[in-house]
Parts: structure tokens; sequence; C-alpha cells
């Protein structure tokens, strides 16, 4: 084995001493598998004889799950609404052994929820439909999410932030909160967002973006069109005032540039037809884990990759385990 490789296996050993937090949207994913033999009479679609259902967690739910598999101690925290789905997503949080305290109900919003239901025998997706809220979180309940975080934040090595844009983060309150709540204590921040949210998390440790998103960015924000990967996350950590900006394109590539100069890109080079859910969950979880394990940001970002191509080569939502990612 080498040197970088029993580093790395040093370094995910210590996955789990850490006790991470997971803060952001809340979702379950549900699967439901059957044989379509026939087209109905009522309309030209197939006719789903259900020969079973999976419940799986996702969004910020599914980083939390990656991060739990690859050994840490995983508190969630989120909102979820007053309905069955919010019912079965806490029994698979439970079932998971992710800590389950900081799940607030709200009655001003359904669990986000998306059904997909998939025809057998050759796992082809027919319809997917989905039920959620993209509200603000109230007056009264971000306060609440607030003191959760301030409860435990001297416990926690690292906190990841995970925003699908469903609500949970929407507006400058609680991203304000997190970031500058998280640097008073010198607790990392891995901030996985979408675009239109890129500057409510301004002077994070890491912030976490794909590589259309960053593209876009970064032009409206400067005006510079860039392709060159590494140049985006260069500008990306300037126009941003994080220590790190983590850049992934598709299936290809990701880099990172930090604010004290380092770069490195990696070429991922994955040989298969899958491009499964949970890519980007699994890189989140993973490179957050390792820097709150004290790693390097290229030893963070090496991990990552390999994160990245056990995922990659797996179909639907796809999870990582720490056997796999040292293996």
């Amino acid at each position: 084995m080498g040197s970088d490789s029993a580093n790395l296996v040093e370094i995910a050993s210590r996955f789990d001493k850490l006790r991470i937090l997971v803060v952001g949207d809340l979702m379950a994913d549900k699967y439901v598998y059957g044989n379509a033999d026939r087209l109905s009479q009522e309309g030209p679609v197939p006719v789903i004889k259900v020969a079973k259902e999976e419940y799986r967690l996702g969004g910020a739910a599914n980083v939390a799950y990656d991060a739990r598999q690859l050994g840490a101690t995983v508190l969630l925290c989120g909102v979820v609404g007053y309905d069955d789905a919010a019912h079965m997503f806490r029994k698979a949080v439970r079932d998971a052994g992710i800590e389950a305290g900081g799940i607030f109900p709200s009655s001003d919003r359904a669990t986000t929820l998306k059904v997909r239901v998939v025809a057998l025998p050759f796992n082809q997706q027919t319809v997917r439909y989905d039920y959620e809220s993209r509200k603000q979180l109230t007056e009264n309940e971000t306060p609440t999410v607030k003191r959760y975080i301030e409860s435990n934040i001297d416990q926690i090595d690292a906190i990841l932030v995970s925003d699908y844009d469903k609500g949970m983060l929407l507006g400058n309150s609680l991203p304000r909160f997190i970031i500058d709540f998280a640097n008073e204590r010198n607790v990392p921040t891995i901030v996985h967002s979408k675009q239109r949210h890129f500057r409510l998390f301004g002077g994070a440790t890491v912030v976490m973006l794909n590589y259309y998103d960053a593209q876009d960015f970064v032009h409206i924000a400067s005006g510079n069109f860039c392709t060159n990967i590494l140049t985006i996350t260069e500008e990306t950590v300037g126009l941003l005032d994080c220590a790190a900006a983590l850049v992934i394109r598709d299936e290809q590539e990701m880099a990172i540039s930090t604010r004290d100069g380092f770069h490195r890109t990696m070429q991922i080079g994955t040989a298969n037809n899958f491009s499964p859910a949970g890519v980007g969950d699994a890189v989140c979880s993973t490179f957050g884990l390792a820097i709150g394990a004290g790693a390097t940001y290229e030893q963070a970002i090496m991990l990552a990759s390999r994160a990245m191509k056990v995922v990659l080569a797996k179909e639907g939502t796809a999870t990582i385990t720490i056997g796999e990612l040292v293996g």
C-alpha cells in the first residue's frame, strides 16, 4: 500500500470518532416496483401491478445517511410536515442510527416526498410525482432550529449544510447564523447549495458547487465567462470569501481551490453507464468528514473522488460505506 493510500485509510479510520451535524432540506424517497403487463383501458399508460415498495432517505437526510454509513455519529436538523410521510421518514432516520432530535414538525408544509414508480423487470421509471413545499421557515420555526444548533455545536466536529432549495435555508437569517456561529466556534462548515443561494453562504469553510451552476454564478457576479474548472473554483473562492470551493463536473472530474493558493483537479474516469442520484451527497459527506477528521484539502478531495467513483458504479439513489471507501 502506497503512503498516500495509507494516509487516506488512517484519516478514514477517524470517522467513527466524529460527531457531525447535518442541516438542510429533509426529503423522503419512495420507490414503487411492479410489473407492467398491459396498457390501461382508461388511457395510453401502463398498468403497474405493485410487487414491493421501498422507502429511502433523500436530500439532507441522504447526506446524513452517508455520513452514518461512513462511521460518524450524525445529528440531523430540519423540518417535516404533520403527515404520513413524516412518520415514515422519522422511522427511516431512527433505523439508520441517525439522531433525530433536530427534526421539527411544521404545520405550514408537507414533508417533501418523491415517489417513483418503476416497471420491472428492467427497472424502467415510468413516472415520478412529488409532494413538497418551498416555503421559508416561519418566525417561530427559525429560532427553534437556531437553539438546536446552539445547544449542540460544542460537541460536533463539522456542520454539513445540504440545500435542495425546498425552503429550509431560504432567506438570509438561518444561513448567516450557521456560518457566523460555526466560525466563532472554529467548527468547519461544508455547504452544498443551489445556485440562487450561493451568496447566503459567504464565509463558509467550503462551498461545494455543480460546475454549470458555478460557471453561471461567476459569469453573473464578475462578468467573466470561464470554462476551465480550476479558474471557476478560484473565482468562486474570491466571490464568496470562503476558505475553499469544490466544483464537480458531471461524472468526469472535480476540482478544488483554496484561499491559500492550493489547487487540484481530480479526473474520475468511471467506465459505466449509470448516473445515479446521490453523487453530490456522497461527495459532500465524505469530504466533510475528512475535513472534520483533520485532513488536508488534498487528502479530502482524494477521499471524495474515491467516494464519487464508488457511487457512480451503482444504480438508483446510491450511498457509500466505509468499507467501499477504503477497500
